[in-house]
């Protein structure tokens, strides 16, 4: 794979397992990127029209390790969307770690160790010199669950997050489920394969 330089405002697209193409845009903080509600079958964005309300979410990820090892291909005809601000509210799920179940009692059953001990969850204002933390419950869900969380993200659980997007129509962040006690769909099983690292990722699709 041909290096990607990061450069603000670039648009690429990815293309993911399922063989959709997504497209997402380089913000001004490398590693910093807005994901467009933007999934097709063809590598093809000829008339495509990209805006601040078209952003499916923000997110951070590790350029090495995305875009050095996923299917990318630049968009230069596309224009970038104008006006972007990478969000200064997050989701932290606090320090430490916790062994969960998921899928219990069923032939899917799955145990993972995930990050955050679940009943220190913070929501996070960044400022230029500071962040304000504040405590929030698992029972807040509704509350915050239109935040993103901090994570970096890395290949190929990136690529594997924007391919269920592609395939429930709508954003969907299977840590930041977990991490509020959320159940998971089935579909996300290829998903917490990768997360847990007990599954080798060519036998995921990866």
């Amino acid at each position: 794979m041909a290096i990607v330089k990061w450069k603000k405002d670039k648009v690429l697209s990815i293309k993911l397992r399922n063989g959709k193409y997504a497209l997402f845009q380089m913000l001004e903080g490398k590693c910093q990127i807005a994901v467009f509600n933007s999934f097709q079958d063809q590598n093809d964005w000829k008339n495509t029209v990209l805006t601040k309300e078209s952003v499916l979410f923000y997110t951070n990820i590790i350029p090495k390790s995305v875009l050095s090892r996923s299917e990318i291909t630049v968009q230069k005809t596309v224009p970038p969307a104008i006006d972007l601000e990478f969000p200064k509210f997050q989701l932290n799920t606090g320090h430490g770690n916790r062994k969960i179940k998921i899928w219990k009692n069923t032939p899917y059953e799955r145990e993972l160790i995930i990050m955050g001990e679940g009943s220190n969850l913070l929501a996070e204002e960044r400022f230029e010199n500071e962040i304000i933390y504040t405590s929030i419950e698992v029972k807040e869900y509704k509350k915050y669950r239109h935040l993103e969380l901090e994570n970096i993200r890395i290949y190929p659980e990136f690529n594997e997050r924007l391919y269920l997007c592609s395939e429930m129509n709508k954003n969907i962040d299977p840590l930041k489920e977990l991490a509020f006690d959320q159940d998971l769909d089935l579909r996300c099983q290829t998903y917490i394969d990768i997360i847990s690292g007990k599954v080798r990722l060519e036998s995921l699709g990866y």
